[in-house]
């Protein structure tokens, strides 16, 4: 799932101050948007059907969330500049824009890493004693 929110927030540092493309790059965030509320149901449908968690099930749920929360607030952040139609981003607003996407390319190192280590775990299990 992070893999879809960082290609949800790359346009964004993409628009810099002087906002190019603004409606091609909001419908690609919004689809980018969908594709991650899709990701984010199946992950949680998994979670409940998962007997055992590499993490407390409370933390893993309160994780999908938050990643979802993100991508929700890209895209109305995106949105908005449609709706407004801003031609100009502030610096604050390119710097900040970088930020976010700084910031989920590091969740998204994070989760893969996660990841890995549940498939290792997973596959220890299932071994024959």
């Amino acid at each position: 799932m992070p893999k879809v929110e960082v290609i949800g927030t790359t346009p964004l540092p993409g628009l810099g101050t002087a906002l190019k493309d603004v409606p091609a790059k909001v419908k690609a965030i919004k689809v980018v948007e969908h594709r991650g509320d899709d990701v984010t149901r199946r992950a949680f449908e998994r979670l409940h059907r998962q007997f055992i968690t590499p993490f407390d099930r409370a933390e893993i749920h309160r994780l999908l969330s938050r990643i979802d929360d993100v991508l929700d607030l890209v895209d109305g952040a995106a949105s908005r500049l449609g709706y407004y139609d801003i031609r100009e981003a502030t610096p604050e607003a390119a710097a900040l824009a970088a930020v976010l996407e700084r910031a989920t390319v590091k969740v998204q190192e994070v989760v893969r890493v996660c990841a890995r280590r549940w498939a290792w775990l997973s596959r220890a299990s299932t071994r024959p004693a």
